[in-house]
C-alpha cells in the first residue's frame, strides 16, 4: 500500500507547474506530524514500472470530463443511462494509464502530481482526502486503486 497516512486533499486546483505542487505537498506533510517519514519518500521510486493503471470512482456529468489517458471501466456508457443523482451526474469507475517521465519508475511525488491533476476536474463527493493507493493487480502494467476518505 502506498501513501497511507499522507495528508493530501484533492482539490479543484490544476497544477501546471510541478514546483507549485511540490510546495503544497511539502506544506501538507510538514503540517501533519504523523507523516514525517513520508517526506523522505517523495523523490524515491515507489513503483518500478514505466506504466501503471490507476482506478478510482468519481462523479461525472459528461464523458467530456475524462482526460485523454482515462477510460470508463467495464465499457460503461454514461450517455445511455439515467443520471445517478438529481444534479445529472453519474457515479462511474475510471481507469487512467500513466507513464513515468523517466520511462522506468514513478516517484511518490510524480505519481501524486499526475493523479491530482486527473482528479481536479472530477466530483469526489466529499471523499476528497487520500487514504491510500493499493495494489489491485500485479502484471506487466500493474493496477492500483485509489482509496479515499
Amino acid at each position: 500500500m502506498l501513501c497511507s497516512n499522507l495528508p493530501w486533499v484533492f482539490s479543484k486546483k490544476l497544477y501546471s507547474d510541478p514546483i507549485l505542487f511540490n510546495i503544497d505537498l511539502e506544506t501538507s506533510i510538514k503540517d501533519d506530524t504523523t507523516s514525517i517519514n513520508m517526506y523522505s519518500l517523495l523523490t524515491k521510486a515507489v513503483i518500478n514500472h514505466a506504466e501503471v493503471i490507476i482506478q478510482y470512482q468519481a462523479w461525472l456529468s459528461s464523458i467530456d470530463e475524462l482526460h485523454e489517458c482515462e477510460d470508463l471501466l467495464d465499457g460503461e456508457d454514461i450517455i445511455e443511462d439515467d443520471p445517478d443523482d438529481e444534479d445529472g451526474s453519474y457515479l462511474v469507475e475510471i481507469q487512467a494509464t500513466l507513464t513515468a517521465d523517466n520511462q522506468h519508475s514513478f516517484s511518490l511525488f510524480e505519481l501524486l502530481y499526475k493523479i491530482h491533476n486527473l482528479l481536479q476536474n472530477k466530483d469526489l463527493d466529499n471523499l476528497n482526502t487520500l487514504d491510500s493507493i493499493s495494489l489491485a493487480e500485479k502484471g506487466e502494467v500493474p493496477i492500483y486503486y485509489l482509496n479515499f476518505k
